[in-house]
């Protein structure tokens, strides 16, 4: 087999890409199957789409009640002078602490509202997080806690913006 040109990389890397986009649950064997190359060729472009920065990671999807778990979603206000990178910390070392799962978590600007997809083992565990996020200095506000599927699609609009 010949050399192939920086071109033709470029344009296979494109391929990869955007079978990657189509459907990002696809197996390795499935992408080479689907563009004709060998596994261990699409696992290199994969690795190298990662490690240039094009591909900003990997999601393991979970089957909830399979592991024990189930979805919660939190939202709350603090006040906008809080430093957002002291009550991040705050709050992922909480859930470290109680052992639940962060899935999703985004801050919307306008408001300092902070959202959270977790997965925790029993509501007890929701509301000592819960206790731990009231605790904050300030005054959180809005604090809301659901488990409602709607809400899921809610939180799915919000998390494009």
């Amino acid at each position: 087999m010949g050399k192939i040109s920086k071109e033709q990389m470029e344009k296979f890397e494109e391929r990869v890409i955007l079978s990657l986009a189509e459907d990002g649950d696809q197996t390795i064997s499935q992408i080479s199957e689907k563009l004709g190359a060998t596994r261990q060729r699409i696992w290199r472009y994969i690795n190298n789409i990662e490690d240039n920065g094009k591909l900003l990671g990997r999601s393991i999807v979970f089957d909830e009640n399979a592991i024990g778990r189930e979805i919660y979603f939190i939202n709350f206000q603090i006040p906008a002078t809080k430093d957002m990178d002291s009550v991040v910390s705050f709050i992922e070392k909480k859930c470290k602490d109680i052992d639940i799962i962060i899935r999703d978590f985004y801050i919307t600007s306008y408001k300092q509202q902070i959202h959270l997809k977790v997965l925790a083992k029993s509501t007890t565990d929701i509301m000592r997080l819960k206790n731990e996020i009231i605790m904050l200095p300030g005054n959180v506000q809005r604090l809301n806690i659901e488990t409602d599927n709607v809400y899921q699609k809610v939180f799915d609009c919000g998390r494009r913006i």
